[in-house]
């Protein structure tokens, strides 16, 4: 990697670790460019080198969630992409998957609780549709569940239900094990037939 490449990724890095510290603290609306160019150490001009607006850096930062939470599922082997469409994954991949997971959102918990009260700025609607019709969609037209109403509805109810539980044990510090809250949503997610 050439030495200006390394520069532009190192101020990026600043400007989001700024960006989610302000976050942490403050309303999205109560962000000046101004105050996170102060807090990164950089200026201005830097910043709209980087980015058009607040919005667009909160886009980016989500993205880069997104692909390291992948990069590091692949990694540890628990995750596969074709693994959501797989009909007869064996209980413990599923687990492992779940529980991976977990273990993310543990790791980087102050972003998760960022992006999560922040959710209207970061791409959670659009990631909650892909994740409906990627994953959730396919698995129950293979449980034979093709009335699209009826798919609806049990999306809603199974996602906000793990949506929930995960959001709890962030709320308790992530005090128990990942392994316990995974076989949690593990049996949710088995008991309304999403799992094979």
């Amino acid at each position: 990697m050439d030495r200006h490449r390394k520069k532009y990724l190192n101020t990026d890095k600043r400007i989001h670790a700024a960006f989610i510290r302000l976050l942490a603290r403050n309303e999205f609306s109560e962000i000046s460019v101004s105050e996170l160019c102060r807090m990164a150490g950089v200026n201005r001009s830097t910043f709209y080198a980087h980015y058009a607006n607040t919005q667009e850096l909160a886009e980016q930062i989500h993205t880069v969630i997104v692909e390291k939470f992948f990069d590091e599922m692949l990694a540890k082997g628990v995750l596969n992409p074709a693994s959501a469409r797989k009909k007869h994954a064996s209980a413990a991949e599923q687990k492992a998957t779940i529980t991976g997971f977990l273990e993310f959102i543990k790791k980087y918990r102050v972003v998760y609780e960022t992006i999560r009260k922040n959710r209207i700025y970061f791409s959670f609607e659009i990631n909650k549709q892909e994740m409906k019709t990627d994953i959730f969609f396919p698995r129950f037209e293979m449980m034979n569940i093709t009335d699209p109403v009826k798919k609806e509805y049990l999306f809603e109810f199974v996602f906000s239900g793990a949506y929930a539980v995960v959001n709890k044990w962030v709320d308790s510090g992530c005090g128990e094990d990942a392994a316990m809250i995974g076989e949690i949503l593990f049996g949710i997610f088995k008991h309304n037939s999403i799992l094979g």
